[in-house]
This record gives structure tokens, sequence and C-alpha cells, in this order.
């Protein structure tokens, strides 16, 4: 597949700051450069020209939390592409199509662990990051499951362990409130000041990011 140069500058321009980016639009060349693929991403390797099934092996842990973001990616995704920076571990994007543009999302190298905090979480975030850490918009650095090391522990106090944000977009956060045992997960709209307790962090998260992807175009 041919992919406009316009576009592919647009993605490379997002990431200058971390010095030395390149995109491989050949998923094998790609490979080549790194010289290997984490575990989790070996399925990429197995079926390069096929990327419907590439895909459903990918996500075959994270698929089973996130459902209707799997169903809607396996049919609006475009292609996958490779990104290295000189700051950051390889990421895979997934590009969709925007009408007469390209978006991607940025699929960060799976986390080797995760922040001592997630033992005290009532949900396992594993089955994800395990994936990716973190998986985000290329071009507002949110809207999905935020790098852990992005994560940020919202009102701290003398006393108080704060929320652990661990998605945002725009004026939403959904995170896991610290002073509870275990956190139990919670969604907030800093705009509206609502907060709401989230029964089920996994079908929320779902909501959200099948939200984000239903507007792009079918592949």
């Amino acid at each position: 597949m041919k992919f406009d140069d316009d576009a592919i500058g647009d993605f490379l321009e997002q990431v200058t700051p971390e010095g030395n980016p390149r995109i491989y639009t050949l998923f094998e060349k790609g490979v080549a450069a790194i010289g290997e693929l984490p575990p989790a991403w070996e399925s990429l390797r197995a079926s390069p020209f096929d990327q419907h099934l590439a895909l459903a092996s990918l996500w075959n842990e994270a698929g089973l939390k996130l459902p209707l973001t799997l169903e809607i990616l396996q049919r609006k995704l475009v292609a996958f592409m490779l990104l290295t920076t000189d700051s950051e571990m390889p990421s895979l994007l997934y590009l969709f199509d925007e009408g007469r543009d390209l978006v991607a999302r940025r699929g960060y190298w799976p986390a080797k662990q995760l922040p001592a905090v997630t033992a005290g979480l009532a949900a396992d975030l594993w089955p994800f990051y395990r994936l990716h850490d973190g998986w985000v918009s290329l071009f507002s650095g949110e809207a999905g499951p935020l790098p852990s090391k992005q994560w940020v522990t919202l009102g701290m106090a003398p006393g108080v362990n704060g929320f652990l944000q661990v998605f945002s977009k725009g004026s939403q956060s959904i995170g896991f409130d610290l002073d509870e045992h275990p956190a139990m997960a919670y969604s907030i709209d800093a705009d509206d000041e609502e907060v709401e307790q989230i029964k089920d962090f996994w079908s929320e998260l779902d909501d959200c990011l099948a939200g984000g992807l239903r507007s792009f175009p079918d592949a």
C-alpha cells in the first residue's frame, strides 16, 4: 500500500523531540531495523501480509477485556507501521483513514513491569500493558491508556493518597482512588466536576476506546 508522504511527514513531526524519528511503512524492514520484537508482538512477524489475522493474535489477551475495541479495529484498521526514535523503545503505529488524512494511534513497547501501586488496584492492568505500555493518539498523546511513566496522581495532600490517572481524553479521566482498599475505579469530568464510580473498569475503557474509533471509515 502506498502512503502519502505528507501524512508520514506529519507523523514524524509529532515525535521529532524524541530524536531521529523513523517510520517503517514496510513492516519487514522495520523488524529488520530493530532486530527483535517483544513476545507480545511476534504474531506480526508470522502474519505480515494479513493484518486482520495479525491483529486477532496480537490482541488475543487484550481483546478479551476490550471486545468492542477489537471488533472496531478489525473493520477500521488500515495498516501497521513501526516507529523508532532515540529516546523511546520502538512503537507500533495503528493507521486509520480520516477522509483526506491518515491518523495514527501509538502503541508503545510492552511494559516490563508496572509501578508498585498497581498491586492495590481493583483491576489488573496487565492484560493490556503486556501488549502496549500506553496506546494513545499520536497527535494528542491521550485518548487511551497512558504510558505508565506518564501516570499522574491527582489531589495528593497530607493524609490523602489521591487519584491515579491512567486514561485521559480532554477533560475526562479514568483512574483509581488510592485512598480505598482496594483502589476502586472512577471516571472524572473536570469540566462538569462530575465523579462517578465505575463498576467495571474494562467495560468503561472499552466504551471510551471504541467510541473514539467509530467515526473512521471502514478500511
